[in-house]
């Protein structure tokens, strides 16, 4: 990355788009892949979106040494990924996802702001004061959304499939809380649904 990369911390943010669009390149990918700069975001092929704001404070708090296996995973978690248009096939990857209410309201701002249809806002509730439940399809690298034209497409309402997601997490959730101190206790599974897992109340 060169001597003043080295020297004078982390990449400015089209560096790092720059970096980004490199990496995934290596993995494979032939699709033309656009940095849209006012948004900091990269679009790849027609209309996948992959949002710079996240991994890149993720890149810079990393140490330095940590930085190139970091870059390498986030270029495989925006490799596109195709959710199976059979519903038998797609089932037992899918699962609920707790995020911040933010992230659908900011989805919904843009879809007004740009005349877009706020159907595609992803399907999602509310979940106490500030986040929210939603769907994804969970592939190797990465997490799809599941929108509203899989659930169209599938036959099947949202709530339904939250149930039959809840069903997933359970059934992978094999080992009990760990007790951090008297009466305080963590979800250490590090699969990225340690937060989904407060919906399970009967193993709460």
């Amino acid at each position: 990355m060169g001597l003043l990369h080295r020297f004078f911390g982390p990449p400015s943010r089209r560096k790092f788009a720059d970096l980004m669009i490199e990496a995934i390149r290596k993995t494979g990918v032939s699709a033309p892949i656009e940095f849209i700069e006012k948004d900091f975001k990269l679009l790849i092929g027609k209309d996948h979106h992959c949002f710079l704001n996240n991994i890149y404070a993720e890149y810079c708090a990393a140490p330095k040494a940590n930085r190139s296996a970091a870059l390498d995973q986030f270029a495989k978690s925006a490799i596109p990924l195709e959710v199976p248009d059979r519903f038998e096939d797609a089932l037992p990857d899918i699962v609920p996802r707790i995020r911040e209410r933010i992230f659908y309201s900011t989805l919904r701002m843009q879809c007004e702001l740009q005349g877009h249809s706020l159907m595609e806002v992803p399907p999602h509730t509310v979940i106490g004061e500030h986040f929210a439940l939603g769907l994804g399809y969970d592939g190797p690298n990465s997490i799809v959304t599941i929108d509203r034209d899989n659930l169209k497409k599938w036959g099947i309402a949202f709530e339904e499939l939250v149930t039959r997601a809840l069903g997933n997490l359970r059934a992978s959730t094999t080992r009990q809380l760990r007790e951090i101190r008297a009466g305080y206790y963590k979800a250490d599974w590090k699969d990225n649904y340690d937060a989904s897992r407060a919906l399970l109340l009967d193993f709460i």
